[in-house]
């Protein structure tokens, strides 16, 4: 009896071995969404409601997922290599609306370019104390879509966005109404520390169907 039983056991490892004996992904995948006229990277929320880009292997149901870093890059280094397409979502137009194909082998890098719904740029003007002014400076691109918020965050941690946690703040401005396309806005951060560094970016969104907010790319501020 006890020999049948170690019989059994063996049989079923060596099944456990065939059906388990598979290779495991062997390839890269990295890239950025980047804004077509400028070049620069489109930045995002992060895991935040940060920019989704969807691979489909072979034309498969479903996708692999991937989460933009805020700085508008991406990375998997569990991928396989084979065929895609590929496509994105996030605060912007895709220049090429179809879902583009793509041969993914071990090492494969892919710029997204888009049109963002609002470039966003921020700029220091004053700073002293505990105070400090920076001028936000806004160019809507979306013609279908309304400018309805418009603001800035700041924290001790990098790449602060829309959804405060604790060490960060924000202004906000509701400007749905405003017709807003190109300006210009000047905001005054307060209730700064002395010896801390503050990361700065500015946000707006349109009404776009995803609730997406653009994003400057991140500012700096050492408070001696």
């Amino acid at each position: 009896m006890k020999k049948l039983f170690y019989t059994y056991c063996i049989g079923l490892s060596l099944i456990g071995c065939k059906v388990d004996n598979y290779e495991g992904p062997n390839a890269v995948i990295t890239g950025s969404i980047v804004d077509n006229e400028t070049g620069e990277p489109v930045a995002s929320g992060g895991s935040v409601s940060g920019t989704v880009v969807r691979f489909y292997q072979n034309n498969a149901a479903q996708p692999l997922n991937f989460t933009t870093f805020p700085d508008g890059t991406f990375t998997n280094k569990a991928s396989f290599t084979g065929n895609y397409t590929y496509t994105a979502e996030g605060p912007f137009i895709l220049v090429n609306s179809a879902p583009q194909s793509i041969v993914v082998k071990t090492q494969t890098d892919v710029k997204i370019p888009v049109t963002p719904n609002i470039r966003l740029t921020i700029e220091k003007l004053t700073s002293g104390g505990t105070t400090a002014t920076y001028k936000v400076t806004y160019h809507k691109l979306n013609n279908d879509q309304d400018m309805i918020e418009i603001g800035i965050s700041w924290a001790t941690y990098k790449n602060p966005n829309r959804i405060v946690y604790a060490g960060g703040k924000n202004l906000l401005e509701d400007v749905a109404g405003q017709n807003l396309i190109t300006g210009t806005r000047e905001y005054e951060l307060t209730g700064l520390e002395a010896g801390n560094t503050y990361y700065l970016r500015a946000f707006a969104r349109t009404n776009n169907p995803g609730s997406y907010y653009n994003y400057s790319q991140q500012a700096e501020l050492p408070v001696p």
